[in-house]
């Protein structure tokens, strides 16, 4: 689920808008009757991200027959179809990270006239809610779920973990460190968490100390 890859937009739309309906539909048909069959499949639906397991099933047991496997077919071309009514053809606009993407915004961005500096900028994300690089995402293609941070620990030189959180380091708006690591977050990186006193004190970028109020 590469950000600059277009195969899983088409995989994503495909499983969650269009191969679901179809085999649910072509499974329900003989239950409630021709009439009443988008009804029922309308009801199944979920309205949020819904369980893969489900449609993982549907899909296993579609490919078991010759009719199974042309609906299956008929859903992805129909998938296919959808993407180029709305993005055109196959290019950069059906690349994966222009349409599943993350904003670190600032609680403060809901003020009325927010700081210009609240406003996270929009990055694009790998993975997508059913992947073990968990970034689900709304119907707009926002992440609201997922890890910002992450950390790598070796208990044998303590020296050698690896850490990475978002936006930065600092929680101070004026410094350079306030949202440096957005892009090693995007892209899986991370930097070294240095735990000894000798490391830290060899690669620290500065100081800060903190003294309680005069009296």
């Amino acid at each position: 689920m590469a950000v600059d890859l277009p195969q899983p937009t088409l995989l994503e739309h495909w499983f969650s808008q269009r191969s679901r309906p179809t085999l649910l539909r072509e499974r329900l048909r003989d239950l409630v009757g021709p009439e009443r069959v988008g009804e029922a499949v309308r009801a199944l639906l979920p309205d949020r991200a819904a369980d893969p397991r489900v449609t993982l099933r549907l899909l296993e047991e579609a490919a078991r027959d010759r009719r199974g496997r042309a609906l299956v077919a008929r859903s992805l071309g129909a998938a296919y179809h959808d993407l180029v009514e709305r993005f055109g053809p196959l290019g950069p606009t059906w690349h994966w990270g222009e349409h599943h993407f993350a904003r670190l915004d600032h609680p403060l961005t809901a003020l009325p006239d927010p700081p210009a500096w609240a406003r996270g900028r929009r990055v694009p994300r790998p993975g997508s809610g059913d992947t073990v690089d968990l970034t689900a995402s709304d119907s707009t293609g926002r992440q609201y779920h997922g890890t910002s941070f992450r950390i790598v620990v070796d208990v044998g030189d303590w020296d050698r973990s690896l850490a990475v959180n978002a936006p930065g380091q600092s929680g101070d708006p004026r410094s350079p460190h306030h949202d440096d690591l957005t892009d090693l977050w995007a892209s899986r990186g991370h930097f070294p968490l240095l735990y000894s006193r000798a490391a830290v004190d060899r690669h620290r970028a500065l100081t800060l100390r903190l003294f309680p109020p005069a009296r």
